[in-house]
């Protein structure tokens, strides 16, 4: 917590510590003038010369009150301004931790577990503040009142201290069993909250009530419950043993404290003043012993949590993503995936056994498969977000390291079957897409034009700047496909040179989904590639390359002209799902749509070269031939890049 506040504000800090080392030094100033009054009263001199005495012993003492009181503000001022300031640090190191770090370190179940119990480490460092000015309040007053002991006997020093030294073992005690229950019932508590969670949830509130499931979810919720309620019992009876221990070897230290000055009294080795200096600095120290030992069973509580969030911080700190990488060469060509294999940790069967896959710039590249095939896992490989386990990533002929995952992430738009709806506006939906330059309206406008999204947008109470989500007042929930079209809109405002979509269409009626595809085609026409995971075979049929996953393994590659001929795994999937519909799907239109708008301009940080359009084949560019011939095998995959007049034309025309 120190290192945190010094960071946050080291002024602030500096003046809190002067300010409570002062409230120590009046501390002891008390005691010692006190003794110093005492003595004037009870000393049996004349009434002028203890008059002499007694005033400024009470001038000291008033003026030490006041010294006390001003000091007193100026730590609650420092405080207040510290505070603030350590939460937002603490909470920047969770956020670095939890936004910087590998996508596999996000899907492990202990480095979860590890975010689970930083959570409340930020607010725990804030609350730290105040029991930790009063803490050390306490313990200088402690240190005052042993001083003000020592002076009038030592052997009443060690009795306050035995009294500190059980109370602060109690304390402890019972904080560490505490924290241990906290990091063996975690998951408990997890499981426990996620069902309470379900059962209020707004996408759950159908089912609930319809499949009945609220009386099944609270039936598990009370299980849960009644096992951590029993632990917290079991808890509860250790920590009054605890406290009973305690208190007994404080009390008897304390009997042993009063047997002393009674000693004293009785056989007269000290003066009346001392004794009374001694009562009340026993008196002072006890009492601040109670709130020390208060103070300190709060801190430890929120010092353990304060330790996860370091943990955290430590575990992530070797599972950054690197900030450091050349800058991928270009001008783009390829992506491609070299013999690529990859294993999910704990698992002995592979995800992906031995792939290679090739993305031209340029082309509508299609990935299909069997649930479990390895389709959203050959996704994450081909963009930067797993490291395979054998094999190469490569930009064109270059092999992309981990170092350099950032500049590839750069030039990739990513929109996944389970995107994530951001409770924003529908512009910031957009605009995040791209986050590095200007937001701009009509940038965001033409984005969601392309895609189709303007038609419901414009329809919304304030047009692209209603928020959206239900998550305040005024916002406005969209359809599923509604959410997808913003999805894809947010991807094309992206402007990067490949983009990857799974299932992108999945909630959307006909119509829409065949504008979304003429819209992808299009982006294909600006040299900019598409990679198409989906289920919908009608969907993949004009796509320049299919690439087709089972159990893991490339079974099969081609157009689809050549893969139905082929008569394999992809037509036997083409035809079961043409069966469907009493014959083969088609793609053409049957209603008359209007253009699709140009995709927005591409921005990347690589020059991208002219791509061949029209029915022209990539492999067939003669006049790049032989200046090309071993950079990019993708330029020997016999890639047709078939795009239609309107959409070579329309973006011809940005």
């Amino acid at each position: 917590m120190w290192a945190l506040a010094y960071d946050a504000d080291r002024s602030a800090l500096f003046l809190l510590a002067a300010a409570e080392l002062g409230r120590g030094g009046c501390a002891l100033g008390n005691l010692l003038a006190l003794r110093w009054l005492l003595h004037g009263l009870l000393g049996g001199a004349p009434g002028t010369v203890r008059l002499t005495t007694i005033a400024p012993a009470a001038i000291l003492l008033a003026s030490l009150a006041l010294l006390t009181v001003v000091l007193r503000t100026v730590s609650t001022v420092a405080a207040s301004g510290l505070e603030p300031r350590i939460e937002r640090r603490a909470t920047e190191r969770y956020l670095h931790a939890a936004a910087d770090v590998e996508l596999t370190a996000i899907e492990d179940p202990n480095f979860q577990r590890l975010l689970e119990a930083a959570r409340n480490g930020a607010t725990s460092a804030r609350q730290m503040v105040m029991p930790c000015i009063q803490f050390v309040n306490g313990v200088l007053q402690l240190v005052a009142a042993t001083v003000a002991l020592a002076v009038v006997n030592s052997w009443l020093v060690p009795v306050l201290m035995l009294t500190a030294a059980a109370r602060v073992w109690g304390a402890l005690r019972i904080t560490d069993r505490r924290y241990t229950w906290f990091h063996h019932w975690l998951t408990h508590q997890r499981a426990t909250s996620l069902l309470a969670f379900t059962l209020t949830a707004r996408t759950a509130a159908a089912e609930v009530r319809i499949h009945g499931a609220g009386r099944y979810i609270r039936y598990h919720y009370r299980a849960l419950s009644v096992g951590a309620e029993t632990e917290q019992a079991r808890l509860g009876r250790a920590q009054a043993r605890t406290e009973l221990a305690a208190s007994t070897m404080v009390g008897l230290a304390s009997i042993g404290g009063y047997a002393i000055l009674a000693a004293f009294v009785l056989t007269g080795q000290a003066p009346l003043s001392d004794i009374g200096t001694a009562v009340a600095a026993v008196g002072a120290g006890s009492g601040q012993l109670g709130m020390v030992i208060d103070h300190l069973t709060r801190l430890h509580q929120d010092a353990v949590h304060v330790s996860d969030l370091d943990a955290v911080v430590d575990a992530a700190h070797t599972r950054l993503i690197p900030e450091s990488g050349n800058s991928l060469p270009g001008p783009f060509e390829c992506l491609q995936l070299d013999q690529v294999s990859f294993n999910y940790p704990g698992r002995t069967t592979p995800a992906l056994n031995d792939v290679t896959v090739h993305v031209p710039a340029g082309a509508v590249v299609a990935v299909v498969g069997d649930n479990g095939s390895g389709k959203s896992t050959l996704i994450k490989l081909l963009t930067g977000l797993y490291t395979p386990s054998s094999g190469r990533l490569l930009w064109n002929d270059t092999k992309i390291d981990a170092t350099r995952h950032r500049r590839l992430f750069d030039e990739i738009s990513l929109l996944t079957q389970d995107f994530h709806r951001w409770p924003f506006t529908a512009a910031t939906n957009i605009h995040i897409g791209r986050t590095d330059r200007p937001a701009e309206a009509g940038d965001q406008r033409h984005a969601a034009e392309f895609v189709g999204a303007d038609a419901f947008i414009d329809a919304l109470p304030a047009g692209i700047h209603t928020p959206l989500g239900l998550e305040s007042p005024g916002s406005v929930e969209l359809s599923g496909g509604q959410w997808q079209k913003l999805g894809l809109a947010r991807a094309a405002y992206r402007r990067a040179a490949i983009t990857v979509l799974d299932e992108p269409t999945s909630a959307m009626d006909p119509d829409a989904e065949l504008a979304v595809f003429d819209a992808l085609r299009a982006m294909s026409s600006a040299g900019r590639s598409v990679v198409l995971v989906t289920h919908r075979m009608a969907a993949v049929r004009n796509a320049d390359l299919i690439y087709v996953l089972h159990q893991g393994r490339l079974v099969e590659q081609g157009t689809h002209e050549a893969l139905m001929s082929r008569d394999g795994h992809y037509a036997q999937m083409y035809r079961t799902q043409a069966d469907q519909y009493g014959g083969v799907p088609s793609t053409a239109n049957p209603k008359q749509r209007p253009p699709t708008p140009g995709p927005p301009p591409h921005r990347s940080t690589a020059k991208h070269p002219s791509i061949p359009v029209g029915n022209q084949r990539m492999a067939m560019d003669e006049s790049k031939k032989d200046n090309t011939q071993g950079i990019c095998k993708c330029r020997s995959m016999g890639v047709t890049n078939s795009n239609d007049h309107h959409h070579n034309s329309s973006f011809r025309q940005l």
